[in-house]
């Protein structure tokens, strides 16, 4: 019997770098968060700098975990401003 694990994984993708470019070529899909459905749990995209956007959509994603509904993969689209 598959068990899932009581998570919700969220994941930024800067959307200014050029080794973000290089990836998106590379990929199947241009969203990872399109790639969750493979695993079998829903996948979301959210702007990553509306900060209401990511609290609501962990908030969904916990929610859906605690349930016992399994895992959520977020993908949160950012900028950065500034290099490491």
């Amino acid at each position: 019997m598959l068990q899932w694990l009581a998570m919700a994984d969220l994941l930024r993708k800067a959307l200014n770098g050029l080794r973000a470019l290089a990836e998106d070529r590379r990929r199947g899909a241009a969203e990872i968060a399109d790639r969750a459905a493979a695993y079998g749990m829903p996948g979301r995209r959210v702007d990553g700098m509306d900060v209401s956007a990511v609290y609501d959509a962990v908030g969904e994603a916990v929610g859906r975990a605690r349930k016992g509904e399994g895992p959520s993969l977020i993908e949160c689209k950012t900028y950065r401003y500034y290099d490491h």
